[in-house]
């Protein structure tokens, strides 16, 4: 018996400590060329800090695709957290509509971002899909951690 219609979950990046404050990128992920939908969940579990003034920490999180294989990326969902204190924990929701009208240019995308935590487009899912994120801290902390997952959720 086939089930077309259900649901399938993918994990893009698996619940893990980062510490880096600079861009990093995850690892492509296949298996989305026939998706016409997909919605992104990002689940902030942990915040940390040492030292520093009242520090918070800002964490950005882009869905990429890829035209060509994993030689270029284009974003094509940015998520952005809210500003984030010691013991913090938030979701964030991204959703990609592939059925409905024209997508828009990959830097239109990262420049409205949508409003936190929820951002939805009509856009294009590739074979292969990654996500990348970013930390932003303020406060000048010694050391900082933010514990995050990432799943998407789709059907073809």
């Amino acid at each position: 018996m086939s089930f077309p219609n259900l649901f399938k979950l993918v994990t893009l990046r698996a619940s893990a400590p980062e510490t880096s404050a600079s861009p990093q990128n995850g690892t492509a992920v296949g298996g989305f060329g026939a998706w016409r939908e997909l919605e992104v969940f990002v689940d902030i579990t942990a915040v940390s800090f040492t030292g520093g003034t009242s520090p918070t920490a800002q964490l950005d999180v882009w869905l990429q695709r890829t035209p060509d294989g994993g030689t270029t990326w284009d974003d094509v969902i940015a998520l952005q957290s809210s500003a984030l204190a010691a013991a913090a924990t938030e979701k964030l929701l991204g959703f990609v509509n592939t059925r409905i009208g024209t997508p828009a240019a990959p830097a239109a995308v990262q420049a409205a971002g949508g409003s936190p935590p929820f951002a939805q487009r009509v856009g294009t899912i590739s074979e292969e899909m990654r996500v990348a994120w970013d930390l932003t801290m303020t406060g000048s902390p010694t050391t900082q951690s933010v514990t995050f997952s990432v799943v998407a959720r789709g059907r073809p």
